[in-house]
């Protein structure tokens, strides 16, 4: 039996989660993981990761009539877990037959020590212009979304997290955020920050990643600073599901007394000037 004592850091396959807004830095923390960067970029951009052991595609759909980026990104899961954490690389840097669209199966097989996919938001956006697409009870795209696209796309973003977390190497996912407001008998009691995406799906995310961190920035003698918070996955489900049913929980009654008695309670709660 394998003793904690034998496992080494940079053996572990860390599974981790990140939301912020807008210039928090996810996008730059996850630059600076150790090893080989393959990047899933779905937020058309990739600046940050300048300099750094990175191959990457863009998953953008330039024509949202024509969308391909949601299945180009599903086949790349599909074949680094076929390939243990792999993927074959032609000498320009592609890991997609630009004609086809298909995962190259020839060149040079390329191992990577983390996947990142940035960000999950902008994969609901793939999944919805898929969605639009596929469901024949919709004459064009431009007619826009109903509630059967919501809940494809709520679908097809689990689908492709769940494939995330069967590739055998590290993997990193990027979320925006969106302000959640806590109500009380019509009244705001409460606002925590929660990922940018459709429906209840947000609400499981945390619990998806063994490392979940909430990144946002404060001004510090008139300088930006970066912060972090980290917190265990019940905790976040707890405070969440108060957007659900906050009745229970007795707001009269002193606020650290009511945060599960823990340090890191405040890692769903993000400072106002965040």
């Amino acid at each position: 039996m394998p003793r904690m004592s034998d496992f080494k850091i940079d053996k572990i396959r860390w599974n981790v989660g990140l939301i912020g807004g807008g210039g928090t830095g996810k996008s730059t923390m996850c630059s600076t993981f150790p090893g080989r960067i393959f990047l899933a970029d779905c937020d058309d951009k990739i600046a940050p990761y300048v300099g750094s052991d990175c191959i990457y595609h863009q998953f953008i759909d330039k024509d949202p009539s024509m969308p391909r980026a949601y299945k180009e990104l599903k086949m790349i899961a599909q074949s680094a877990t076929q390939n243990n954490g792999a993927l074959y690389v032609d000498k320009d840097g592609n890991v997609l037959d630009p004609d086809t669209g298909w995962p190259l199966t020839d060149g040079e097989l390329v191992p990577f020590d983390v996947f990142i996919l940035d960000s999950a938001t902008g994969l609901g956006r793939l999944a919805m212009a898929q969605a639009l697409v596929d469901d024949d009870r919709k004459k064009s795209p431009a007619e826009g979304p109903s509630e059967h696209h919501y809940l494809y796309e709520m679908q097809r973003v689990m689908q492709l997290l769940d494939l995330w977390k069967g590739i055998p190497t590290s993997r990193i996912v990027t979320f925006h955020w969106e302000l959640f407001e806590v109500k009380r008998k019509g009244a705001v009691v409460d606002v925590v920050h929660q990922p940018l995406m459709t429906g209840k799906t947000k609400f499981r995310m945390a619990k998806e990643f063994g490392e979940f961190y909430h990144l946002y920035t404060e001004q510090e003698d008139n300088k930006t600073v970066h912060k972090m918070y980290t917190h265990r996955a019940d905790e976040v489900t707890a405070l969440t599901t108060l957007g659900y049913d906050i009745t229970y929980r007795d707001w009269e009654t002193d606020r650290k007394s009511t945060r599960l008695n823990s340090s890191h309670s405040r890692a769903s709660r993000m400072p106002s000037s965040a």
